[in-house]
């Protein structure tokens, strides 16, 4: 091979390297299929994935919980299968949300069964009534390091706690009420409920659905407002000390 020869078949490599490093696919808003995911995508039909803060999955089965964090995409967040023991699984998704404008945050839970020999594509929470996700105020309490979240709509009895084993308040206090107004412009309660928990046998993480399980089985035939709300106390010489309190109005 002559110098003219050779330097033609050089300049030829070197633009077909150049073309190839150019032509890289943008994977953004494409899941990966090279293995076996859940994947939760996004549209303009609910909440917007850019409100969102993560997506954490629980994979249960029969032996053990996995937890993991899902990889945010352009439209969509996906959960590899790739190190569970094959199998099946509960996968409960938990989406939570960046605070609004006013201030609040939510947690939207799913709950579906899952193979690892197949990927799974569910659609994102929409906020709306009947929802297949279900909607919860969250919120975190960085002075006593707690995260909670409460079931906004008054048929989920569903909460759950997360907070420090040894705790420096002997009582967690939720109640949860729905109002009408009536034809004189009285509101008035027409749901109510409410769980007191004694942190003395506390542990860590405490999901519940049992103790608004009557609030939630309560025929309302309508309602136009309601709250939740969420008290740290302790109980000195028969007087109750509230050393937190968190209010969501709905």
């Amino acid at each position: 091979m002559n110098l003219n020869r050779l330097r033609d078949f050089l300049l030829l490599l070197l633009l077909s390297v150049l073309f190839v490093s150019c032509a890289k696919v943008d994977g953004t808003d494409t899941p990966t299929t090279t293995d076996a995911q859940l994947i939760v995508s996004f549209s303009s039909a609910g909440i917007p994935l850019s409100s969102t803060d993560s997506m954490i999955t629980y994979f249960t089965s029969s032996k053990d919980t996995i937890r993991r964090k899902a990889v945010r995409g352009g439209s969509f967040y996906s959960v590899s299968y790739t190190g569970l023991p094959s199998g099946s699984y509960q996968a409960l998704c938990k989406v939570y949300t960046n605070a609004d404008t006013t201030n609040t945050q939510y947690m939207y839970r799913y709950s579906t069964n899952i193979t690892t020999t197949a990927g799974t594509t569910l659609t994102g929470p929409t906020n709306k009534a009947y929802d297949q996700w279900a909607a919860s105020f969250y919120f975190y309490n960085s002075t006593y390091n707690l995260t909670a979240a409460i079931a906004k709509t008054p048929g989920d009895p569903y909460y759950e706690i997360n907070a420090l084993t040894t705790l420096p308040y002997k009582y967690i206090y939720l109640s949860r009420n729905v109002y009408a107004t009536s034809s004189d412009s009285v509101q008035y309660v027409v749901k109510y409920g409410n769980s007191i928990i004694k942190t003395a046998g506390y542990k860590g993480f405490h999901s519940n659905q049992t103790d608004f399980a009557s609030f939630a089985k309560a025929s309302v035939t309508s309602y136009n407002a309601g709250d939740c709300s969420f008290e740290l106390y302790n109980e000195v010489s028969d007087q109750y000390k509230v050393l937190y309190s968190k209010v969501f109005k709905f």
